[in-house]
Parts: C-alpha cells; structure tokens; sequence
C-alpha cells in the first residue's frame, strides 16, 4: 500500500478503533517499505549505535515529523468526533498529548533498535514498544 493510503486509512480508522495500534501498524508498515535491503539496514543501525551525534540529529529530525503526525491525528480525531472542532483549544491539545506519546514511543523504538537489543528490525521494534505502551496505560479492572 502507498504510504498515502495508510495515512488515509488511519485517519479513517473510527471511532471504536484502537487509535494507538492503528497507529503503530501505520508507522510500521511505513518503516517495513525501507528494510528490504537487509545489508544496508544493519549498516545503518551500526552507524546509529556508534555515532550519538548522527543518532541525535536522527531524533532532531523527529520534530518535523511530530508535527506532521499531529496534523494527521487531527484529522482523524475531527473523523472521529466532528463535535471537537467546537473547541479548537481542546482539540489541539488532544492532538499534542497523543503525538507526545506516539513520539515517545517511536523514540524508545528508535534507541532500543539502535542498540541492538533484540529486535532485528525496526518496524518490528516499533510495533514492541506500542505494545508496551498500550499494555501500561490500559485499564486492568
């Protein structure tokens, strides 16, 4: 699939989907399109692990993304509940708080893959610490 049309498909996921695992299979499915070259990726991920200035610029670039990820989680909240555009304040601060976590995630995916711990590939890592994540916050009542 064509890296608009999993955009699209998140934003128009529902709303009684699970939001952050439609996010990480998004995400994942994005990052999967870029580990085909298996030589590559592992020098890539040796690089990341020996140069914390090449990893650091790596995580600076992660805000551009961020704000382009809560455009998108924008969209889908307003898909989800088109009542939210009332309140731009609240909408927007919904928006921050699930990117925030989002990057957090993406960010502990990042490093635990940069440092070789486990998991092989990226998009795997990825999906491992949304899991972790959605495990943490869910209710156990």
């Amino acid at each position: 699939m064509h890296p608009l049309y999993d955009v699209q498909a998140f934003v128009n996921g529902g709303p009684h989907g699970d939001m952050l695992t439609q996010l990480a299979t998004l995400l994942a499915a994005n990052m999967e399109r870029t580990e085909d070259d298996h030589e590559l990726y592992q020098l890539r991920r040796e690089v990341m692990k020996d140069s914390t200035y090449l990893f650091g610029m790596r995580m600076a670039t992660l805000r551009d993304f961020e704000a382009q990820l809560r455009q998108i989680v924008i969209q889908r909240f307003l898909r989800d509940d088109p009542g939210l555009a009332e309140n731009p304040v609240r909408l927007e601060e919904r928006a921050l708080l699930f990117t925030l976590v989002a990057a957090a995630a993406i960010r502990h995916a990042w490093q635990c893959w940069a440092d070789g711990s486990g998991t092989p590939s990226l998009s795997e890592r990825v999906r491992a610490s949304f899991d972790d994540v959605y495990e943490m916050t869910c209710r156990t009542d």
